[in-house]
């Protein structure tokens, strides 16, 4: 029960229901532009022309005919859409094609009688469709049509897969350094290194270690005077647990304070030493009782009292 409990908090719950309304906004624009698509499908199917007949004949029988999973990877990695669209586009045209047949029967159930009721009356044809036919035909659909976007709704799962591969891999991340030194010249000159920054670029900081804070009140202003940058936050690799400048907590704590904004490390040193203590590492032990010891009688004096 406690193992329930831990997963219901706050930042899981919202994070379900921001899942929730994306699937929603998703299947609203799909389902509306899939309507709108496939009843213009299912009018040409029906056309006198030649060639309009033969679009969408060869339409449905292409999208009827493929799984959805290839056109939502055809949007997002073939035609490199953003997600939202690629998501929309995809859905649109896999159910426009279901639609479209849906729509086909709705329309072949109207009487012939009323389509020479209308043209006799002197109806141009989407005068015909738009008062005459569509309305008693859609009667008919309704059943189908609410099955399918119920399928529609519950397909979007298969966005996961699509999404995670472009969240993961699809990212173009730009990164500078802070080389320690100004340089006067060339096309690089100043003290960063890399991508330039523009004003609002949210910034995420990476140090391997902080003992004192000291870079990060040198790298801070550098920052801030390239452009009025957002800084996020503070990636540390390594955690070495040690009192910072104040004397009290680290240089983590420190930094979050002076800052506002979050540190979070990869591995502190309690860790590594819970990890390689009387553990062999290539043939030997790295940490053997003696250097433990000598660990803790050193954090006994320097560690941070947290």
């Amino acid at each position: 029960m406690s193992d329930i409990a831990a997963l219901l908090t706050w930042t899981n719950i919202r994070f379900l229901l921001e899942g929730l309304g994306l699937t929603l906004i998703i299947s609203a624009l799909a389902i509306a532009c899939s309507i709108v698509l496939g009843a213009v499908i299912s009018i040409m199917r029906g056309s006198s022309s030649r060639l309009l007949r033969g679009f969408a004949i060869a339409y449905v029988e292409l999208f009827k005919n493929t799984p959805l999973l290839l056109w939502i990877m055809f949007t997002f990695f073939v035609a490199q859409l953003p997600p939202l669209p690629a998501a929309v586009l995809a859905f649109t045209l896999f159910t426009a094609a279901s639609v479209a047949e849906i729509v086909r029967g709705g329309l072949a159930s109207v009487p012939a009688g009323q389509y020479e009721a209308a043209r006799s009356q002197g109806f141009s044809a989407p005068q015909m469709y738009l008062y005459i036919i569509l309305p008693q035909a859609l009667r008919n659909m309704v059943p189908a049509l609410l099955s399918q976007f119920v399928t529609t709704i519950k397909d979007t799962s298969y966005l996961w897969g699509a999404m995670a591969l472009q969240e993961l891999y699809g990212k173009e991340v730009k990164y500078c350094c802070n080389r320690k030194e100004v340089k006067d010249h060339g096309a690089d000159a100043g003290n960063l290194l890399g991508a330039e920054l523009h004003d609002g670029d949210k910034v995420i900081m990476v140090e391997d270690v902080t003992t004192s804070g000291k870079s990060i009140d040198e790298t801070y202003p550098i920052l801030k005077a390239a452009a009025d940058v957002d800084v996020r936050g503070l990636i540390v690799s390594l955690n070495r647990m040690e009192v910072g400048k104040g004397g009290v907590t680290t240089a983590q704590k420190e930094i979050e304070a002076k800052y506002g904004f979050p540190v979070a490390s990869i591995v502190s040193m309690a860790e590594v030493k819970e990890c390689l203590h009387n553990h062999e590492v290539a043939g030997r032990i790295v940490i053997d009782d003696d250097i433990a010891a000598a660990i803790d009688a050193y954090y006994e004096q320097w560690g941070a009292k947290e």
